[in-house]
Order: structure tokens, then sequence, then C-alpha cells
């Protein structure tokens, strides 16, 4: 039995090295390079439209067309001078782990199809359990990033508070939009969804705060959730999370801490001072 996508070993080698050159070369040019080269869509529309194609063509011609006219067309996240969109540097390890994890074609969703990551996932979360102090009993899991995060709290914020139908969510004018993503999807209306304005400081008002539950209760509302920031992605502002997590305490409202840009401060010694 033929296996036409199964290249040979060599072909595979090959192919692994031109991919490996493209990426250091490009780690090697990046500091001279343009934080941002991107276009516009017509013009990529130019470009990249066009039918699809009624036979397949040799690998490497298309790595160099995926490295030239795709890859390379976009903002350099990585870049010493790109500061927008939360800029990343990744590791080259990491950047190895992904294509280890790819060609190993493992499915993380259950222990038994990835029992190995299953329970890295598990030291992981251990790890950062142990850095932040929480008890033995608290646990968690690792999602695909701050959108995915949002949207499973405000699940389980709902839940907890039995799934009202004029449910009401609070969050700061610097809050993530996907904090709004996520309160629409979970069904939320669109008016119930409270944006606070904030001060010369960026941080969400405990008193504003009060008031404006206060107000909803009052007009038969359920407050279900409130989205603190621990590090905003515009200016790294951090709400005053003891405060709001004394009052949602006492409230019985479900504290949701957005830490996706700014919660790494916590493993270092001033970090975890301002997010305690």
């Amino acid at each position: 039995m033929t296996r036409p996508l199964q290249l040979p070993p060599d072909v595979m080698r090959e192919l692994a090295r031109q991919v490996t050159e493209a990426l250091v070369e490009r780690s090697e040019r990046l500091p001279g390079d343009r934080a941002w080269d991107g276009e516009f869509k017509q013009d990529l529309t130019v470009r990249l439209m066009e039918d699809p194609p009624e036979t397949g063509r040799p690998p490497r011609e298309v790595i160099d067309r995926a490295v030239r006219d795709i890859l390379s067309v976009a903002m350099r996240l990585d870049h010493p001078r790109a500061f927008g969109f939360v800029p990343s540097a990744p590791t080259w390890p990491g950047v190895l782990a992904d294509y280890l994890a790819s060609g190993f074609n493992i499915n993380a969703a259950t222990w038994l199809t990835a029992s190995g990551s299953s329970q890295l996932e598990a030291v992981v979360i251990d790890w950062f359990r142990r850095w932040r102090g929480y008890p033995e009993t608290a646990g968690g899991i690792l999602t695909s990033g701050g959108s995915a995060s949002a949207l499973d709290a405000l699940v389980a914020a709902r839940e907890a508070a039995g799934h009202p139908q004029r449910a009401t969510v609070y969050m700061s004018d610097q809050s993530h939009s996907a904090q709004v993503r996520a309160a629409r999807i979970i069904g939320v209306r669109r008016d119930h969804i409270r944006i606070l304005p904030t001060g010369t400081k960026f941080r969400l008002d405990p008193a504003s705060l009060a008031a404006a539950v206060a107000s909803d209760r009052a007009a038969g509302c359920t407050p279900i959730a409130i989205c603190a920031d621990a590090g905003s992605s515009c200016t790294g502002a951090v709400d005053p999370l003891g405060e709001i997590a004394d009052y949602c305490s006492a409230e019985g409202i479900w504290l949701h801490v957005d830490a996706a840009h700014g919660g790494f401060a916590a493993v270092t010694e001033s970090g975890a001072r301002l997010l305690r």
C-alpha cells in the first residue's frame, strides 16, 4: 500500500532544515527590519486570491511562498520596537516545543489521548498555585489565551449565580474587549454590560462599582461577575484587587481577575505585593 502523503525521511529532514534556516535568518535580521511590514487587503487580494489548485506543488516552493508572501507580511510582535497588541518574544526552545507538539500530533483534550501532556498541565498549574500561595485545594487549566479564559470564567460565574435572566457584568473602561465578548457569548445583554469609567490612574473605583451594583439590584438585575484587571493591556494598570475581592465576597458576586497581560509579575517580589 502506498502512502502518497508520507515523505521519505531524507526529504523530511531537508524540509525541516529549510524551515529552520528561514526562522534563524528571520531572527538575525529582526533588529534591522521594520516593526510592521503589513499590507492592505486589496494588495494582498491581488497577490494571493486565486482559483483552488487542481494539483499539488513541491513542498519547498510552498514553504518559500509562505515565508515570502504570507508569514512575513505582518507586524513583528517580537521586534525590539514593537509595543502594540501585547508584544511577545518567544524563545527558540519555545518555538521548537511547538514543532515537537505538532509533530507528535497531540490531542490534549483528555487524559486518555494525552496522558503525559495532561500530567504536565497539572504540574505547571501546581507551580502557579505555589507561586501565588494558593491552598492545595486550588486548581485550574491551561487555555489557548485570554479570550478563552474570560469565556470559561464568565460561564462559571453565570452557573454559580443560577443562570439568572437579567444578569449584569461589570468592568472598567480599561478592560480588554475579550471580557465584553465573553459576556455577550454567555448571554448577557449588551445593555447589561457595565463599563465603568476610571480616573487618572486608570483603575476601577470600588465606590463607583458598589453604586452601579446597588442601582442594578434595585432595578431587579442580578450581578453575576466583576472583571478586574491585574495589569490592563493598554497601561498596565492594576485595579485595587484586595478591596474589590472583599466587596465581591461580601456581596456574593463572582470575581474574575484578568491577569493575561500582567499576571507574570506575581512571581516577582514587587509584583507579588501589587497583585496579592
